[in-house]
């Protein structure tokens, strides 16, 4: 069972789809000025209506188990107004990568960040997101058992942004 839910401003507080309706995405394009975006879902939900999807006032997106390519392609489509991201549950840390890329290069208004999981193949380009995106000040991040936490601070340390909450 997973569900999508959509916050809208000055109309209907919050919508939730059945996903198997077949009109879904022809729904969801019609949400040009959805600001929240919440999906919490399966891998296993043919994902692909959300490719491509043109949501360029997103300023919040909270995701839970989707597919890294949904997510990447989600985010190069907010126009870089994101700033608040909520990333659970990515079972391919290999590609994890390509989130962290993503969110570095199209998101320079960030200013909350959750990322679960973090591990210390990722540290480096971890890192340009502390660089990149300058408005962070509160940072969720959970990390594997092999993670060195001294890589982690000093790369805190070094980094321009001046974070108010780190869990």
């Amino acid at each position: 069972m997973f569900s999508i839910v959509f916050y809208l401003i000055d109309s209907v507080p919050k919508l939730i789809f059945d996903t198997n309706h077949t009109t879904f995405s022809k729904i969801l394009t019609t949400f040009v000025n959805l600001k929240e975006l919440e999906l919490d879902g399966s891998y296993h939900y043919p994902w692909n209506c959300l490719e491509n999807l043109p949501l360029p006032l997103l300023q919040t997106l909270k995701t839970r188990a989707i597919p890294v390519e949904i997510l990447v392609s989600l985010i190069e489509n907010t126009n870089g107004h994101l700033n608040k991201i909520s990333i659970d549950c990515i079972f391919y840390e290999e590609i994890i990568n390509k989130i962290i890329q993503v969110i570095y290069q199209n998101c320079p208004k960030l200013k909350y960040l959750k990322l679960i999981p973090i591990i210390s193949e990722n540290i480096t380009e971890f890192e340009n997101i502390l660089i990149k995106c300058q408005y962070l000040d509160e940072l969720f991040i959970s990390v594997d058992n092999l993670f060195d936490p001294r890589e982690l601070f000093g790369i805190l340390i070094r980094s321009p942004i001046g974070l108010f909450k780190l869990k």
